[in-house]
């Protein structure tokens, strides 16, 4: 098959997805979609967590712990009822996530063993993965690394303390594949999740970019510079 071919092709199989939105009365996805793609730019805080650095961990103001997700937490863990649009679309991007069948999964349940909390823990075995499902966003992780990504809260249980005491408990998870660092990536803007990286050991080490220009996707992994680093200790301390 040729270039031209292959041009062909790929342009098929956008027009086919786009009827196929227009058919579902998905317009305004499409509309989004290619917005985004003519132009935009996001910016990620590439996290990092050295796991042989000893310090407090964080505690929920409930009992929790984790494991391994089930099936049968996903009916109560991602359910949709009375989400609005765009809540429904950040549980749409979870089940994404678990049919591209990433080996380790970890739900936050409580004393009931009630899921309230989902992450992933990914490790270099799974590069190839990575590298197919994000489409090149995220670096090759290094024999010592995992991925923790993902992260979403059960709407029930904001508000106490869950995230950070979970991501810990996750992280640790890591040495169990020979992890000797977890790195995560959070965009710039969101504050909370920062706050929560932070008490959970994590520090930025990196400035993660992904522009799109005219259906051209352009991502960069770089330094951060000192003025953004110092918007970051901004955002963590107001």
């Amino acid at each position: 098959m040729n270039s031209s071919q292959i041009r062909d092709n790929s342009l098929s199989i956008r027009l086919n997805r786009a009827a196929n939105l227009l058919s579902d009365g998905q317009l305004s996805k499409v509309w989004e979609a290619a917005q985004k793609k003519l132009y935009s730019e996001d910016t990620w805080f590439g996290m990092r967590r050295n796991l042989g650095e000893v310090f407090q961990q964080p505690k929920a103001k409930i009992d929790i712990s984790v494991r391994l997700i089930e099936e049968r937490d996903l009916s109560y863990l991602l359910s949709t009822d009375g989400m609005t649009a765009e809540e429904a679309k950040i549980v749409g991007w979870r089940h994404k996530l678990l049919d591209a069948n990433f080996q380790y999964c970890y739900v936050a349940v409580t004393a009931d063993d009630t899921p309230c909390y989902m992450q992933w823990l990914i490790g270099p075995a799974e590069n190839e993965n990575i590298l197919k499902f994000f489409r090149g966003l995220f670096p090759e992780l290094k024999a010592h690394e995992a991925l923790l990504e993902g992260a979403y809260m059960h709407p029930s249980f904001r508000g106490l303390g869950v995230m950070p005491d979970a991501m810990c408990q996750i992280s640790e998870k890591a040495k169990d594949i020979g992890a000797s660092e977890t790195i995560t990536f959070v965009q710039t803007d969101n504050a909370a999740s920062l706050r929560g990286c932070k008490s959970c050991g994590y520090y930025p080490y990196a400035l993660l970019k992904s522009k799109w220009f005219i259906y051209k996707q352009d991502i960069c992994l770089e330094a951060i510079p000192d003025n953004t680093l110092a918007e970051y200790v901004a955002m963590i301390t107001k």
